[in-house]
């Protein structure tokens, strides 16, 4: 393609500073419109040779070279002197006579486009009004012309757009040199689109029953199974049809429940908007969104399975007599399926099994520990301190969770040669002697002896966690060893 000459610059220029001097030494950048990216000029119209980037001017303030553009591309053109000081910004600068040769439904893009990913690619400034969503891209790379259209656009508020694109064969690659977006935005288009609509066709070449999948989110896979439904056109009514295969079993199933069934569902077509209406009077009562089965489990319940081994898939409805006092103890509830989560429960009417055998509990020989929040589990602890004369101090403490508890403990004193009384005791509040039950003596020692106690179990409810501490009170001073056990009851 060839260029076109530069208006700015093109040939012969002479450029001044503001003082109306030669400007020996200039420098002329040249970017992108409208952005900080930087676009090179060429030195004729082949652009076989770039300029380069600024370009430099001479003693007489000209530049060596003649100034090309790339036809139809929008250039920012930034004067400075030799010191780097601006003198002049001049932005959208087209070549001389610059025009479209070919008329196209993609406009060219004037932008420098960067590659990113295999899906998204980078533009300076802030293009999210071109890049809209749903809008159609041609885009170039070494192997080919390639299409795809926008799925996002993100300005980041300061100097760039990232677009995400859906190709329609061929990812980004690194060899991404252009793209081009389609004429027509998919925001506000010109298009008449209510004209559009009312011509939007119902297939009347349907005969019998065309397949259709469904997601089953509503009754079992046997009823929104792929191929048990499909869209039939007679006459112009549109309806939603059981093919013959699963009409058969519907028709048996529901025999079975002494209920009834639906084979098609009447349809309507707005030809406004174009919305597909299921009309609900063609609903029957045991296929199709939320249904209660009764006497039977099949297809239609959510439930499958006759045999031994319920399973439950899908959205489950509700099954009333599947299960009774005489049959439940065949079952095996499982959980399988798309939709099988949370708790299932099964409701037996009647009168139900009664257990006659004495329940035993059976108590562990390995030697382990019952588990945190377990029946049985142990909290214990220890500890020495040196307590002052007639000073109630913490020996040692646990922390208990909530449950039923019984906590005890034991208690070693010394003191020397000196006649004592003590007083120990368990207690919620720290440094503090419980009112009861406590233990308390006086001792008379010959020599220098250790003396021990048992603390008083006591039973404690507590609600949340609590600590429990050991405390002791010596008339004289001395060292106290003590270990308090809680045992957890319920």
């Amino acid at each position: 393609m060839a260029g076109t000459l530069s208006p700015l610059g093109g040939a012969g220029w002479q450029f001044f500073t503001n003082a109306g001097v030669v400007l020996n030494g200039g420098q002329l950048f040249t970017y992108a419109a409208g952005s900080s990216t930087l676009l090179p000029t060429y030195t004729d119209s082949t652009l076989a040779t770039p300029n380069g980037n600024p370009i430099l001017l001479n003693a007489y303030g000209r530049s060596n070279t003649e100034i090309w553009l790339q036809n139809n591309v929008g250039y920012k053109f930034v004067l400075q002197d030799a010191n780097s000081n601006t003198i002049g910004t001049w932005d959208n600068v087209v070549g001389i006579n610059s025009v479209v040769t070919t008329a196209s439904e993609w406009v060219s893009n004037n932008l420098v486009v960067t590659y990113a990913t295999a899906t998204t690619f980078t533009v300076p400034g802030n293009q999210t009004s071109i890049f809209t969503v749903n809008r159609r891209l041609q885009y170039f790379l070494t192997a080919g012309t390639f299409y795809g259209y926008v799925s996002a656009s993100t300005y980041d508020g300061t100097s760039t757009t990232t677009v995400t694109i859906v190709p329609d064969s061929t990812n980004l690659n690194a060899t991404l040199s252009a793209v081009n977006y389609g004429i027509l935005n998919p925001t506000n288009p010109s298009v008449p689109q209510n004209y559009l609509n009312t011509l939007q066709p119902v297939n009347s070449s349907l005969s019998g029953s065309t397949p259709l999948n469904f997601s089953a989110t509503n009754g079992s896979a046997g009823v929104f199974a792929a191929g048990a439904w499909g869209v039939t056109s007679s006459g112009g009514a549109v309806q939603l049809r059981m093919t013959a295969q699963y009409a058969t079993q519907a028709a048996a199933y529901a025999a079975a429940a002494g209920g009834t069934y639906a084979t098609q569902i009447p349809m309507s077509v707005n030809t406004s908007t174009g919305a597909l209406t299921f009309d609900s009077a063609g609903v029957g009562t045991t296929f199709g969104g939320s249904v209660t089965t009764t006497n039977h489990i099949g297809p239609g319940s959510g439930l499958t399975g006759y045999a031994a081994g319920l399973s439950i898939g899908g959205n489950a409805a509700t099954a009333t007599n599947g299960l009774t006092t005489g049959n439940y103890n065949a079952y095996a509830p499982t959980l399988t399926g798309t939709g099988a989560t949370g708790t299932w429960n099964i409701n037996v009417t009647g009168t139900a099994a009664t257990a006659t055998t004495a329940l035993a509990v059976t108590g562990v020989t390995d030697g382990s520990n019952a588990a945190a929040g377990k029946v049985g589990e142990v909290i214990t602890n220890s500890g020495t301190v040196s307590p002052a004369a007639s000073t109630s101090i913490n020996v040692t403490s646990v922390t208990l969770t909530a449950g039923d508890w019984d906590v005890e403990g034991s208690v070693w004193l010394n003191n020397g040669v000196a006649a004592f009384t003590q007083t120990s005791s368990l207690s919620t509040s720290s440094a503090a002697n419980a009112a009861v039950p406590y233990i308390s003596f006086g001792y008379t020692p010959a020599t220098a002896p250790t003396i021990a106690g048992p603390v008083p179990m006591q039973r404690l409810s507590i609600t949340g966690s609590t600590p429990v501490y050991l405390v002791t009170n010596m008339s004289v001073a001395g060292t106290a060893t003590g270990v308090i056990i809680a045992r957890r009851r319920r």
